[in-house]
């Protein structure tokens, strides 16, 4: 590289950053002023300066702080106010307009009492017709309240448990009544007993029993 290229091209670069050092310099004086206002002087030395930033800055703080219990306390008057406000309008209010108030908040009050009443005297009525079906006490309250909520899985599950528990009661009714076959092994009369014959019985309870006692004919 010529010397003289080389020359060229560190006064350049020096100038550069003359400029770049005095546009700090620039802004941080435009800075200073500012942050100082009528204290910054010209010819200030560093601990001049950093004195009056301090001071200044202590100022600002303070003058935030100040702003802030004012707008603090302009908030509170304004909720003081709301709830002066408030107390002054229900002491105006009409004796007509309190008792409509009155009276709008016992209507609600026996609308929500008679929908409470209606609604655990539906239960009440399914759940009798529950039990008169067969159910058990638990069962038919479970069954009753999903009905009246419209929880048809739930009543179908219940339906689906009650009808096992009434038939394994009636197995174990018919194993009570069931007689103990002769000692020599006779069958009873047995023998005679068809599926066609058991299904002749009209007495339904009868005719159950009476399958139950031979349900091998019925294939269980």
């Amino acid at each position: 590289m010529p010397v003289e290229y080389k020359v060229r091209e560190d006064s350049n670069r020096t100038s550069l950053e003359k400029a770049i050092q005095k546009f700090r310099k620039e802004k941080l004086m435009s800075f200073l002023q500012d942050l100082l206002g009528d204290s910054y002087k010209e010819g200030m030395n560093e601990d001049e300066l950093s004195k009056a930033v301090e001071k200044a800055v202590k100022a600002k703080e303070k003058q935030a702080e100040q702003d802030f219990n004012k707008i603090k306390n302009a908030l509170s008057k304004a909720s003081s106010d709301v709830a002066d406000y408030k107390h002054r309008l229900q002491e105006h209010l009409s004796e007509d307009e309190r008792k409509k108030t009155e009276q709008d908040e016992l209507l609600e009050k026996l609308q929500a009492e008679n929908a409470e009443f209606k609604k655990q005297s539906t239960i009440a009525q399914h759940k009798a017709n529950f039990v008169a079906l067969g159910y058990n006490e638990d069962l038919a309250q479970k069954s009753a309240e999903a009905l009246f909520e419209g929880d048809m899985s739930s009543v179908f599950a219940n339906l689906k448990a009650a009808k096992a528990e009434f038939e394994k009661g009636i197995r174990a009714d018919v194993m009570k009544r069931t007689p103990v076959p002769p000692a020599d092994g006779g069958s009873n009369g047995k023998d005679n007993v068809t599926r066609e014959s058991i299904m002749q019985i009209k007495d339904p309870v009868e005719r159950q029993q009476a399958i139950a006692e031979n349900h091998e004919l019925f294939g269980y």
